[in-house]
């Protein structure tokens, strides 16, 4: 028996003794019912079974749902998410659009482990008992974990939602692919083309970049922040770390913003730049506060939404450019048209550029024709939508 093999019998044994299935209301549903609405506006075709997994060791209960439960299967897929996320929300409602609207019947299993890797070992062992087709490993630590701890494995995962598997060292950089179970996509397009936006077409005077990101997120810090870093001369662009711990109630964001907001007088010349963090994102009212008049971006679009919670602009891979992205490979997967270990790590070429023109500094005056024609969403001053997945919203104005 290979190592791997004696880890799963191991998990799945811990999940036998530790594990109860109950019905209970959870709010995995009510939270992918808001998401499949605003991925799949057109209709509201989503069906979800409700479920609690209770462990006898702790005693905690542990969130798990069905989606697009069909009697007649043709696939059985599990979505591993190591914990509550609204940009997990989307990339998982869209990918279940996806596979609705390509006509595949899928049922989704949703697992949140919430950080314990015994469980989520024992939820992948479980679906190897059942024979499950496929697991998406959703989320820069669900992809880490199943990149440690099942490669090689029975069933083929697709990653979505992570970062840069090239830069996370999970895939030699000259094979561009894993040669493994694990197939890849990228949350993260090259640094280089999102600064090479951010300076030639949009800031053309910008001389220095405040990148803030959360300490904890390390994979934010390797696929963004030091890539960041290594541009500096080649732009003539200085970059600035506001690394914080937002777990940490002394985390100093207030200070640290306000020494850069203060480092010179033309706000213009100068930008904050959020990493793609779930717990960034949850307090971009305070880091717009703390900005004053200085542009606030970001390089995920999926930050910029209607209304004042927005950052002004953003470069890069949305969550549903991904998902997309992610459904195709694993239904090529499904339908034997591509083995995971042979597939190349999944890049979005072009990025998704979106703008909400109510977060736009006073001293910014106008924005290049361009940017406009080719952002896939525009909240117009008032943050209402005038453009949304690339189509014009005709009743609203600039």
């Amino acid at each position: 028996m290979s190592k791997g093999q004696v880890i799963l019998t191991l998990f799945f044994t811990v999940f036998v003794c530790a594990f109860k299935a109950q019905a209970f209301e959870v709010g995995f549903c009510d939270r992918m019912f808001i998401a499949y609405q605003k991925v799949a506006p057109e209709h509201n075709g989503l069906t979800c079974k409700k479920r609690f997994v209770k462990s006898a060791k702790t005693g905690r209960l542990k969130e798990q749902a069905e989606l697009n439960r069909y009697s007649d299967p043709q696939f059985k897929i599990l979505v591993l998410s190591p914990k509550w996320s609204t940009a997990y929300d989307i990339s998982t409602a869209e990918i279940a659009r996806d596979f609705r609207n390509s006509g595949i019947k899928a049922n989704f299993t949703l697992f949140n482990y919430e950080g314990n890797e015994v469980e989520a070992g024992a939820m992948v062992a479980w679906a190897q008992l059942k024979q499950f087709d496929l697991i998406f490993s959703m989320g820069s630590k669900a992809t880490d974990f199943v990149s440690r701890n099942y490669k090689n494995g029975a069933i083929p995962v697709v990653s979505a939602c992570s970062k840069d598997p090239i830069a996370m060292g999970y895939v030699d950089p000259v094979l561009m692919k894993s040669q493994t179970n694990i197939a890849y996509t990228s949350l993260n397009i090259n640094v280089d083309t999102q600064l090479a936006y951010i300076k030639s077409k949009f800031l053309s005077d910008l001389t220095d970049l405040a990148i803030i990101y959360d300490t904890n997120n390390t994979s934010s810090v390797v696929t963004q922040v030091k890539p960041f870093l290594s541009l500096q001369e080649a732009y003539k662009v200085k970059v600035s770390e506001i690394g914080v711990d937002l777990k940490d109630p002394n985390h100093n964001l207030e200070r640290k913003m306000q020494e850069f907001v203060e480092l010179e007088k033309s706000n213009q010349a100068k930008a904050f730049l959020v990493t793609g963090s779930s717990e960034l994102y949850d307090n971009v009212d305070l880091i717009n506060v703390y900005a004053q008049n200085v542009p606030v971006l970001s390089v995920t679009p999926s930050h910029v939404e209607g209304g004042e919670r927005s950052v002004f602009m953003a470069i890069g891979v949305s969550f549903e450019s991904n998902a997309r992205l992610a459904a195709n490979y694993a239904k090529r997967i499904l339908m034997h048209k591509g083995k995971p270990g042979e597939l190349p790590v999944g890049l979005v070429k072009a990025p998704d550029i979106a703008i909400n023109l109510m977060r736009k500094p006073d001293e910014i005056t106008s924005l290049p024709i361009n940017f406009l024609e080719d952002a896939l969403h525009i909240f117009n001053s008032q943050g209402e939508p005038m453009k949304v997945g690339g189509l014009i919203m005709s009743s609203t104005q600039l």
